[in-house]
């Protein structure tokens, strides 16, 4: 009989914006309360077209525009399509993940899973991008998972690890065990598309349950919605039983292994934005979203504003029917034989635009503050000055940061448990991210490299190579040490902007 494949294919953003009905299904009280936090989010990082398809949930009608029907809709799309939604959440997501990823992060592996550095995940990413998606993901939603596994079918090198996005983290439990908690099952979400015959897309709900049996052996299964009803968080069991194959059954086994060994925990990571716990946190876009919804109200108004004082509506008084002009413009003429008829046009008052630009701005300014993608450091001031300022302005980002490669670590010790069949963590695993996340200007990098020499000159014990690692960091130099060196001394010292 045929094996079957534990693992299936995860696409937890469609998972979240697809048009299906989802089923029912029992998911954590924490997701419940986060996940509309997160579609907003979704929503405002897909930007302007995704907002105004979403029509009223962020621009309501105005209560003209509800009083009157059908011509109400019409000047409702006309009031959304003069909107102008700022994006300031992509532009905060793609420059704190720039300011992460400026630098690569350093990896001290065992020789037995350094081959995880070229292949880390199910899609076979390199570890360097496994590592900026958890970091990406923490910013924009302040939660990620990581599970380690094994496909069945066929023995890897080594276990690898499965990213989970917020969405798909439907529910979790813990229990006690030696005095410590631990997770005992996590629920996830794996529905994604299946190409059936005619090449036609359907969307299949699928759900992986990893967990402790009574007997604490680590299991995990997919399911079907219906599937989930039966699960007991107090006493999990797998939904069939253990089979080779061999008595006419299709060969199946939930129990994953690695080489014979077992596990007696889930291995499952929690990644948010300054913990491993298994509670939510708020994300750190949550404010700066909600900010750029309300700026995207107040632009419809205020472009609504002026749209209207460009608008005049003209008025007669006194005219007859038959006098009222089917048309209006310079060419147009209005007779009346009333002498005391009155023409005119009436205009939106604008008394109220500087306050509704101002107000604006004020929420701009705000967001800006709020945003780390529009960390300022251009202003000339004194290195330690500029370096509390930026400290100050990047803590947040360096606990998060810190946070991602504690979690990274963290499965990757699990990796090395099941390989090893131990449960002890070990010294040989270590992430080291980037922590420099502000580029120098160049005036600074070249009074920094006149002062290194000058030290290197009064003593200091630097050598010529150390201040060569130094200038490839800074982005100095694309050259390797020697053949610095070799086109240094080719060309001679220089003095005055002469050669000598």
């Amino acid at each position: 009989m045929a094996t079957v494949d534990r693992t299936t294919p995860t696409d937890t953003q469609e998972a979240n914006t697809k048009k299906q009905e989802s089923p029912k299904i029992s998911v954590h009280p924490q997701y419940r309360v986060y996940q509309p936090k997160w579609i907003k989010i979704d929503d405002c990082l897909q930007g302007e077209d995704q907002i105004k398809a979403k029509g009223e949930d962020y621009l309501p009608k105005t209560s003209g525009q509800e009083a009157s029907g059908s011509n109400g809709q019409k000047a409702y799309d006309a009031y959304q399509t003069r909107a102008i939604y700022y994006n300031f959440p992509l532009e905060t997501s793609a420059t704190a993940s720039g300011m992460m990823s400026r630098e690569k992060a350093k990896y001290e592996l065992p020789t037995a899973m350094q081959g995880l550095e070229q292949s880390a995940n199910q899609d076979g990413d390199p570890l360097q991008l496994v590592h900026n998606d958890v970091n990406k993901n923490q910013v924009e939603y302040g939660r990620f998972g990581l599970l380690v596994d094994v496909p069945q079918v066929e023995a890897p090198d080594s276990p690898y690890l499965v990213d989970y996005h917020a969405f798909s983290i439907l529910n979790w439990g813990t229990k006690m065990r030696d005095g410590k908690i631990i997770l005992s099952f996590v629920l996830l979400d794996e529905s994604h598309y299946e190409l059936n015959k005619g090449l036609e897309h359907q969307w299949v709900y699928r759900y992986r349950i990893c967990a402790l049996d009574p007997d604490d052996r680590y299991f995990t299964e997919i399911l079907e919605a219906d599937q989930l009803d039966s699960l007991d968080p107090n006493e999990m069991r797998p939904s069939r039983e253990v089979s080779d194959g061999t008595d006419g059954q299709e060969a199946y086994n939930p129990y994953p292994n690695f080489k014979g060994n077992e596990l007696d925990f889930v291995p499952f990571v929690f990644i948010n934005v300054d913990n491993l716990d298994t509670d939510i946190q708020v994300s750190p876009l949550q404010d700066i979203c909600d900010k750029s919804i309300s700026i995207y109200r107040g632009e419809a108004d205020y472009r609504q504003t002026l749209f209207m004082q460009g608008q005049d509506t003209f008025y007669g008084m006194g005219l007859a029917e038959d006098e009222r002009p089917d048309f209006l413009g310079a060419t147009a003429a209005i007779y009346a034989k009333n002498p005391d008829a009155e023409v005119g046009f009436a205009s939106v008052s604008g008394d109220a635009l500087a306050e509704q630009r101002e107000g604006q701005d004020d929420l701009k300014s705000a967001t800006v503050e709020k945003s780390m993608a529009l960390l300022d450091t251009s202003n000339t001031e004194s290195g330690k000055a500029l370096g509390i300022r930026i400290g100050s302005k990047t803590s947040k980002l360096k606990k998060l940061v810190r946070t991602g490669a504690a979690g990274l670590t963290k499965a990757l010790q699990y990796v090395n448990m099941w390989m090893t069949d131990t449960r002890d963590e070990t010294e040989d695993i270590k992430v080291m991210p980037n922590m420099d996340f502000i580029d120098n200007d160049e005036d600074s990098v070249a009074d920094d490299l006149v002062k290194l020499m000058q030290a290197k000159n009064l003593g200091a014990p630097l050598s010529n190579e150390s201040v060569h690692q130094w200038m490839q960091k800074k982005e100095l130099t694309n050259k390797d040490f020697e053949t610095e060196e070799a086109d240094a001394q080719a060309e001679g010292p220089t003095v005055g902007g002469g050669m000598v």
